[in-house]
């Protein structure tokens, strides 16, 4: 065969030209037989350029300094740039290898050819596959340390808590619509009851203001200051992580993954209205990154105007918009082993007395976890670095990789153990409402959490307890199938062993972040749980001193507490423990004693009841008296009528029952005995309170009135009286069926009160009202049942009395209201106040109706025989059957009955 032949017969074979195929091979559609190449030529050099431009890139950064290569967006160069690189060495080699199978044809020497060719189709074959493989995965991270382990020295009032407070009521974004952070998807009344329940549960206390007081007096006991709590004046900085926001722009995209805006405001909000911090003595800051709009926005829009005082502190490169740029403090050095010598901490943390270290619980590309030991990468400034103003962790980066050895420094340990950061640090918070990926990726749902949101905080005095925990978390997520968490791997611990062994750490560093000659001791305690499943740790199962993770459950119940919640079959030793536990639509009942606490519902629909909330006798004997000041029962969290207080007698307080945008049902409670008003209703409240003494307060019930915050109220059944101050004042009111009587200065005050069918002394325009004395059996020992010459209850003896007078309010209710639960003589018509339309009412001198009409339907016969037959002998009280009312059904009864009946006949 001729040389033209040969070649003739290798090109018809090569696959460019191969007809038998052309929507697969030739680049055709085979739908409309078109050169797609043909069409968009310009995609051929896509990968091309975007990999040389990243490998480009890749050198210009990382050759100077090696350490970038881990950095994220080197990460994502890098495949890029190696995958140039394999392609073009492929390419190059298959070119050669065909031009010398060429050469060898055009000789004859068909074999070695052969040979060539296939080395040829070997590099082209070898280059895709290795840019199409997938990348190398680093080893899983796997402890050195057995489980329950602990090492070093646990911290806190209680060493080594950590408190994990979980309500996936709080996050409700789906994903796409608006944002995470928007108030629609995140329950700000249920994130300020978290944290509340985290900083009681951390310190043991049953009030917020008593659970920050001691976490004060710890901090100033343990620092050399004395048995002092807050003091006013005294500054403090909470440390935010804003690693996604380095720029001004200051809105986000709707998956960023950044602290949670309600979780900063409530933290404000308890500093300021818990412990009564000014706001020109906080700041916000993240030294190294910008604080974004959604944060500033949240705190700022408080309608407080002492709130607008609270500082926003950013990189001094960012200052803008109300943010000021960081400056730092010369004479406070923080020594690192970085290369660029010390760094130091901003000024409004070395003026600040207290530190609040708020993290966010996520993995991370580079150190495998970033919680708060590396929260603190925000509040260094490094002088001698040329960019940022010099405020950038980047010369740290390089001494604590996850893939570092285990036993190697670590400049987490001189950071959080430095006198300024660590050394000032109150509290350590993790906002883990909504987990991003990683550092710079979205908000994640967690697979072991049944692919919902972790929607949760953890708070500890111990830092290496915190984020211990926090690592065995992620680390669990990171094990379940489909989980988008991948970064926890290699060592993320190590700068754990070290922090708790600072005093003799694996490594043997000689930790001395002051540089005053004073070895670090140990910064807390660290060990991983049991397992995933029971979560335990070595004080949780009683078996060593290392962390104990406390939920609100273990934290709250009492295996014989007196206070049950009946929804959960839980029992408690106090009011507050049992709602700190519950979740809407539980039931607590709380038995007959006197509880001296201040109570906050905590934005949860209860029901908060005593044994027997429709006698006066159980509910006299059922009191929450109020303990330090303040309200006794608190309600601020949105709470609304499925909210029930019933049978209750609170007294004792500053206010009895504060509602802030809050409208509950009140019901058969007594608020009496509180210095200030019996009721306050505040912002746009609207309660019901029926069947209510609210008597002998400061004042009975005030409403806040003004443009967007008035506050409205229907009271129904109610007797306030004796107070020392306006019975009902201002807002919106409707009563009706009420007495208001003997109040000081004025019985109602207001533009916009309805009144009707009430006893109001100095008159009322409405109808069926009445200015009459009420004819009260004892006010003066809190007995408001009316005088009646037919029959009056007297709580005292224990039976019936009568009376030389009748009061006008019996029988003075609406004539539409219900009755039916008086007893015989009733009129057929409500009283007015708190005893009309129950038991209890006093009696009327009309004989309307029938004392043997047990059921009340008009007609007497063998029903209620019926009905009276069943409560034979039965010894109770306020039964219909007792015709002659002494508390037992005996012959006597069945005499009146039978005369009533045969009479009827």
């Amino acid at each position: 065969m001729s040389h033209r032949g040969r070649k003739h017969a290798l090109k018809v074979c090569r696959p460019s030209e191969d007809k038998g195929d052309v929507g697969e091979v030739s680049g055709l559609c085979p739908k409309h037989g078109r050169g797609f190449w043909r069409r968009y030529p310009w995609l051929i050099w896509v990968f091309p350029i975007a990999g040389l431009a990243s490998l480009i890139w890749f050198l210009i950064r990382v050759v100077p300094k090696p350490s970038r290569a881990t950095y994220p967006c080197q990460r994502i160069a890098a495949p890029l740039a190696s995958g140039f690189i394999v392609w073009a060495m492929g390419l190059v080699g298959s070119a050669l290898a065909y031009r010398k199978a060429r050469r060898l044809m055009g000789r004859s020497r068909y074999v070695v050819a052969g040979i060539f060719a296939a080395a040829a189709i070997m590099s082209v074959w070898w280059s895709v596959s290795m840019t199409q493989g997938s990348g190398a995965k680093a080893a899983p991270f796997v402890p050195t340390d057995p489980p329950n382990s602990p090492m070093g020295v646990a911290k806190g009032i209680n060493p080594g808590r950590v408190m994990w407070i979980r309500d996936a009521n709080a996050t409700s974004w789906n994903g796409s619509t608006s944002s995470w952070w928007d108030d629609t998807n995140t329950d700000q009344a249920k994130v300020d009851s978290m944290i509340s329940s985290a900083i009681q549960g951390l310190t043991g206390e049953s009030s917020d203001a008593d659970a920050w007081d001691a976490l004060f007096r710890h901090f100033n006991q343990t620092h050399g200051f004395g048995d002092v709590g807050y003091q006013a004046g005294e500054k403090i900085a909470i440390k935010i992580n804003m690693n996604q926001e380095n720029s001004t722009a200051g809105s986000w995209s709707s998956s960023k993954g950044t602290p949670s805006p309600h979780v900063v405001y409530s933290f404000v909000k308890q500093l300021m209205d818990v412990v009564g911090v000014p706001g020109s003595s906080i700041t916000i800051y993240d030294a190294a990154r910008y604080i974004g709009n959604p944060i500033y926005n949240k705190v700022r829009s408080d309608p407080n105007p002492d709130y607008r005082n609270i500082k926003f502190v950013v990189k001094s490169t960012l200052a803008a918009n109300g943010r000021i740029g960081a400056t730092y403090s010369s004479g406070r050095p923080i020594r690192t082993r970085a290369s660029q010598g010390n760094a130091y901490p901003p000024t409004c943390v070395t003026e600040a007395k207290y530190l609040i270290n708020t993290a966010l619980l996520r993995a991370h590309s580079l150190y495998g976890v970033t919680l708060c030991a590396k929260n603190h990468f925000g509040s260094v400034r490094f002088p001698s670095w040329s960019g940022d103003g010099g405020w950038t962790p980047e010369p740290l980066h390089s001494y604590g990789q996850r893939s570092n050895a285990m036993g190697t420094y670590n400049c987490l340990v001189d950071l959080n153990g430095h006198a300024d950061l660590g050394g000032k640090t109150l509290l350590y918070f993790i906002d883990a409402l909504y987990p991003a990926r990683n550092q710079s990726d979205a908000v994640t749902r967690f697979r072991s959490f049944g692919n919902d949101w972790f929607s949760s905080i953890l708070a500890s005095q111990d830092p290496v307890a915190i984020d211990s925990v926090g690592l065995d978390f992620l680390r669990a997520e990171q094990e379940t199938p489909g989980t988008t968490v991948t970064d926890v791997i290699d060592r993320p611990d190590n700068y754990l062993h070290e922090m708790a062994m600072a005093n003799n750490p694996p490594s043997g560093t000689f930790y001395d972040p002051e540089q005053d000659g004073t070895r670090l001791e140990s910064l807390g305690v660290h060990e991983h749980w049991n397992n995933p499943a029971s979560r335990q740790y070595s004080r949780n199962l009683g078996t060593g001193d290392g962390i104990e993770l406390v939920t609100q459950h273990e934290l709250w119940t009492s295996a014989d507490g007196p206070i049950r919640n009946l929804t959960r079959e839980r029992r408690y030793d106090y009011i507050q423990y049992a709602i700190n536990d519950a979740r809407d639509g539980d039931e607590i009942v709380v038995p007959q004693s006197v509880y001296p606490e201040n109570i906050n519902l905590k934005g949860k629909n209860l029901t908060i009841r005593s044994a027997e909330p429709d006698n006066p006798a159980t509910v006299a004997a059922t009191i929450i008296s109020g303990a330090g000041g303040g309200p006794v029962v608190t309600l601020q969290g949105g709470e609304d009528a499925n909210c029930v207080l019933a049978g209750l007698t609170i007294a004792g307080g500053d206010i009895g029952i504060f509602c802030s945008g809050a409208s509950p049902t009140i019901s058969n409670c007594v608020v009496t005995g509180n210095t200030g008003m019996g009721v306050r209703l505040w912002n746009i409240s609207q309660p019901a309170i029926t069947d209510s003494l609210i008597v002998a307060n400061g004042g009975g019930i005030e409403l806040s009135q003004g443009r967007e915050i008035t506050s409205s109220v229907t009271i129904t059944n109610c007797t306030i009286a004796g107070n020392s101050g306006t019975g009902v004042y201002s807002g919106v009111q409707t009563i009706t069926n009420s007495i208001i009587y003997y109040n000081d200065p004025a019985q109602i005050f207001g533009t916009l009160p309805t009144v009707t069918f009430s006893d109001v002394q100095g008159g009322w325009p409405g109808e069926g009202n009445i200015d009459a004395d009420p004819c009260f059996a004892d006010p003066c020992n809190g007995d408001y049942h009316l005088k009646s010459e037919a029959g009056r209850w007297d709580p005292g003896s224990g039976s019936w009395v009568l009376d030389g007078v009748t009061s006008l309010c019996i029988d003075g209710g609406n004539p539409t209201s219900d009755w039916t639960a008086e007893l015989w003589p009733h009129g057929k018509r409500i009283n007015m106040g708190k005893h009309g339309g129950t038991p209890e009412a006093s009696m009327s001198l009309s004989d309307a109706g029938s004392a043997a009409d047990l059921n009340i339907d008009e007609v007497v016969d063998f029903r209620d025989f019926d009905g009276f037959s069943g409560s034979w002998r039965k010894e109770e009280l306020f039964l219909r059957e007792d015709i002659d009312r002494n508390g037992r059904v005996d012959a006597f009864d069945l005499a009146a009955f039978a005369e009533e009946w045969l009479w009827r006949e």
